[in-house]
């Protein structure tokens, strides 16, 4: 390592004030090295003491971007963690992070993905830890992030070799890992995203973290998961091309499926977390309840964990037994009882969806809440496009400015369809610009608005639509 260091002297620049800042870069590393030989005296090459002043050695050397001898510093690093904390703490987590950087700074692809498994091996080990959770979900973020990626076509990221994820039943380094089916891709990458963030959800609910912000955000990521491959895939199902996908479509699964499917490796591990969740005892409301009979539907076994709908069910459910083990106001209860129904909805379970808004009602007038909370929630200005947990394309967008608007006059039926669609003024928008707004108006699903009390189809409304 002072090799390494002292090599840096070498280093020639022709502009003045670069070669005044390696002299400074220099003499700070001195004093460090210096640092480092007189703990290692003192206490020992072990000593935890050092693990500071090697840190700050490996930060001198990521901020200049010379990640090779930041590699070797973390290295001896770590040996100085694990010396003191065991080989299997996650003290180590920060210092691995920053060799993962490393690493894909200087873009050793093979090094990345083991590096990336031996930091998914080290937090399972720890299922009871809530330091366990951002690791976990760091690394599902790191595959959604890969899949995004691979669909857009701007590129195929390494993972997707490196993990075999052309092969349905992939096992890493076997079988032709270069060329396949897309929608294999996906689906595998997405189903290890979501084991990641399920075996995350399990740490917080070991830990009856109910109110913990992560727990939501990780549920919320799950639903994303089974939305993207229903927005991908579903048009493919049985509802036909243009329609939206009635709950038993499943064309692409979020796990391949054989009758041995959940005694299949590596398909099992990723099916087990999201069988666990699924059954979690959490506090639901007891039989014969209205509330209980909305959340408890039946779930067909050969589409239970298979199917999009039912996998985004089964998390959009837990979030509202949370709100109740937290003992949250009406508000936040209803409002997640009308999350459940926005997802039915979006799956034209239309009886389901109606007796949950009709249930989040009652629930919210049982509690008083104020009238302008209710409009908020059934009635907004801007119609609620489904699903409501993404961005409404309806909205605008304020990072830049407007080129021009068109105002559109449509309804709403009971069911969430858009009808007497009438584009009623545009001011510098062409005439592709309002088809679009048109198809996107017909080809949306919206949270059905409270009339007088009734959900029932709306008076027509005027909106503003941004162009940017």
């Amino acid at each position: 390592m002072k090799a390494a260091v002292a090599s840096l002297a070498l280093l020639a620049f022709t502009a003045p004030c670069v070669a005044l800042d390696v002299a400074a870069f220099d003499e700070q590393q001195q004093q460090i090295l210096a640092k480092i030989e007189e703990i290692q005296a003192r206490d020992g090459q072990y000593s935890p003491a050092l693990v500071d002043e090697l840190e700050r050695l490996i930060q001198i050397f990521r901020e200049n971007e010379d990640h090779a001898r930041a590699l070797v510093v973390i290295e001896r690093a770590l040996q100085v963690v694990r010396a003191n904390s065991g080989l299997y703490s996650l003290d180590q987590v920060p210092l691995l992070r920053q060799r993962l950087e490393s690493e894909e700074a200087i873009g050793d692809d093979t090094a990345v993905w083991d590096h990336e498994q031996e930091l998914l091996t080290l937090a399972r080990r720890h299922p009871d830890d809530p330091e366990a959770v951002p690791v976990l979900r760091d690394m599902a973020d790191r595959q959604m992030d890969d899949v995004g990626r691979y669909l857009d076509f701007t590129e195929t990221p390494s993972r997707v070799t490196q993990g075999c994820y052309y092969q349905e039943w992939p096992t890493a380094g076997e079988g032709n890992c270069r060329s396949g089916s897309r929608t294999t891709v996906v689906q595998g990458m997405v189903a290890d995203a979501d084991r990641n963030y399920a075996d995350a959800i399990a740490v917080l609910l070991r830990n009856e973290a109910y109110s913990s912000d992560e727990l939501h955000a990780l549920e919320m990521d799950l639903v994303r998961g089974a939305e993207l491959v229903r927005d991908q895939y579903g048009r493919d199902g049985k509802a036909g091309s243009g329609t939206n996908p009635g709950k038993e479509d499943v064309p692409v699964p979020l796990v391949p499926w054989t009758s041995m499917a959940e005694l299949r490796e590596p398909w099992r591990s990723r099916m087990e977390p999201i069988m666990a969740l699924a059954d979690w005892q959490l506090p639901y409301e007891s039989d014969g309840t209205p509330e209980h009979d909305f959340l408890q539907e039946n779930e067909p076994r050969d589409t239970r964990f298979r199917a999009p709908y039912y996998r985004g069910r089964q998390s959009l459910r837990r979030l509202y037994a949370y709100e109740v083990a937290a003992s949250s106001p009406a508000l936040a209860r209803a409002t997640a009882i009308v999350q459940i129904a926005d997802w039915d909805l979006l799956f034209s379970s239309n009886g389901l969806a109606s007796d949950g808004y009709a249930l989040a009602l009652h629930m919210l007038e049982d509690a008083r809440v104020d009238a302008a909370a209710i409009a908020q929630l059934f009635a907004p200005d801007l119609p609620v496009v489904l699903p409501s947990f993404e961005p409404s394309p309806l909205a605008h967008d304020e990072t830049s400015a407007a080129t021009g608007h068109i105002d559109v006059e449509f309804a709403i039926t009971k069911y969430g369809h858009a009808r007497d669609i009438e584009i009623r003024d545009a001011a510098n928008a062409t005439e592709a610009a309002q088809d679009d707004l048109v198809f996107l108006l017909k080809s949306s699903r919206f949270r059905p608005r409270l009339t007088q009390g009734r959900f029932v189809d709306s008076s027509p409304i005027l909106v503003r639509y941004y162009l940017n």
